[in-house]
């Protein structure tokens, strides 16, 4: 067991770290760590190995990356490692895709990550990485050469949720703290053999710059230059936890926000704040980051249209479409296709017709769950009740140019409630036997039968009765951009 028993007092860095480590993951039934066979990740395996708390938990996962010829005589290294010390070993070979767009360094983590976490739970599982002090000063200054802002100068934290396409699982990096010095004392202390990756030495790579050449430069004046670098990411961290609260409590107001941004919400906060809400919502709501010339170009879009009638401005992204209608700001992944449900309205009541809604509680338009609760309404389908015994031949479909409806009133109603012109085409309706009954949210777009006209006790006409079947705003986005077309 690592303690002041058996190490130097020069080595309590590693006791300190072992038991917060054991505190952090102490409900995780799997601890996989990431073994490289180099120095960090080798003290990170022994160290971890040492205590009682994670008997049973552990395995070590080698990603074998194939770019050195001495790859495959790492993996049997680390396999004898891992043997003697009684863990559990699985090695993993990537398949290299072109690297030409993202550069070997970028698709090398994009794919190891993917492999590490490939399977993983959230709920069960942690990954171990054995990211050390030097690691964190050397993001520190990847990071400030890109320009990055407070997150990015944050650099990596001691534990975080990691998701990628393959899984999800609790990032942890326990050596954080401990500088690279210690580690080499570490190793030796214990005997400890671990293997080198020549292309570590290739400053071609910008991190490999850096430790080869930049810290050692700044070293030269600034002997603690690591921890120093160190102590600004906390720094960063503690002022990216305010910056978020700041951007939390701004986004919460803010109605609609699941599906836009709405800057006319925020005319309250100055283009800081405004900018920094926004921020938070992509991430948020879309894992996405802007550059600096994407809020400029937003900033530069809502002067234009306090100044402009025109409305249609967007941008294109890897990730999807800018788009702002009505300074609301819509990032828009995929595109929309023609599409046509069955419904399938169970719970409807046929025998009682409520005078302004029906008790609906869990309709399904093919998968598409969806009810009645107030204060989610998007918008409804009004329905004459006469209708009701023929909804089992009843399908939503988006609306077409052939549908005899009031289109003058549609216009309208799609101006007044600020519809997105690119929504408009796609927009959901009901139909049966090819006539449309209800457009979902414009009452008055379809005629009413004039045999539904009945006589009122007293002389006068009036209407029989309509039924409202409600859906939310995230249901009825997701029957427009959702389906699968037809």
């Amino acid at each position: 067991m690592v303690s002041p028993s058996n190490c130097p007092e020069s080595l309590t860095y590693f006791s300190d770290a072992l038991n917060v480590f054991i505190h952090q993951t102490a409900h995780f039934s799997q601890i996989c760590v990431a073994y490289s066979g180099g120095l960090d990740s080798t003290v990170l395996l022994h160290l971890l190995s040492q205590s009682p708390h994670l008997k049973g938990r552990l395995i070590a996962h080698h990603i074998h990356h194939d770019l050195q010829e001495n790859a495959s005589e790492w993996v049997k290294h680390c396999e004898a490692f891992c043997l003697s010390l009684n863990i559990p070993f699985k090695s993993t070979k990537l398949q290299w895709p072109s690297v030409k767009r993202e550069g070997m360094e970028s698709v090398a983590r994009r794919l190891r990550y993917q492999a590490l976490t490939k399977g993983c739970c959230l709920d069960t599982d942690a990954l171990v990485t054995g990211h050390h002090q030097r690691d964190q000063a050397e993001t520190v200054l990847l990071n400030l050469a890109r320009g990055a802002g407070v997150s990015g100068l944050a650099a990596m934290p001691m534990i975080k949720e990691l998701s990628t396409i393959t899984g999800s699982v609790q990032h942890c990096r326990p050596l954080l703290p401990i500088p690279y010095s210690k580690l080499k004392a570490y190793a030796e202390h214990f005997h400890l053999i671990w293997v080198e990756d020549p292309s570590n030495t290739l400053t071609r790579y910008r991190r490999n710059a850096i430790r080869q050449e930049v810290l050692p430069a700044l070293s030269a004046y600034w002997p603690e230059v690591d921890k120093t670098l160190a102590r600004t990411a906390e720094h960063m961290s503690e002022a990216s936890v305010l910056l978020n609260r700041m951007a939390e409590q701004a986004v919460a107001k803010m109605k609609g926000g699941a599906f836009y941004f709405d800057f006319e919400q925020l005319t309250h906060l100055d283009w800081l704040e405004q900018k920094n809400a926004l921020r938070y919502w992509l991430l948020q709501s879309f894992a996405l980051t802007l550059s600096t010339r994407h809020y400029q170009w937003i900033k530069e879009v809502l002067s234009q249209q306090a100044e402009s009638r025109n409305s249609a401005f967007s941008y294109r992204l890897q990730q999807g479409e800018l788009r702002f209608y009505n300074k609301r700001l819509y990032l828009l992944k995929n595109k929309s296709l023609p599409y046509l449900f069955k419904v399938d309205f169970n719970g409807i009541c046929l025998e009682k017709y409520p005078h302004l809604a029906l008790g609906f509680h869990q309709g399904i338009l093919k998968g598409y769950p969806f009810s009645v609760v107030a204060e989610k309404t998007y918008y409804d389908w009004q329905i004459e009740a006469s209708w009701l015994p023929r909804m089992s031949c009843m399908v939503v479909r988006n609306i077409s140019k052939e549908d005899a409806i009031n289109r003058k009133k549609l216009k309208s109603f799609f101006q007044k409630n600020k519809i997105p012109a690119w929504e408009r085409p796609f927009w959901p309706v009901l139909s049966c036997d090819g006539v449309v009954v209800a457009v979902l949210g414009c009452f008055s777009c379809v005629k009413t039968s004039e045999n539904l006209m009945v006589e009122e006790r007293g002389g006068g006409r009036n209407i029989q009765p309509t039924v409202l079947l409600s859906v939310s705003q995230q249901e009825c986005s997701r029957i427009m951009n959702g389906s699968n077309g037809i």
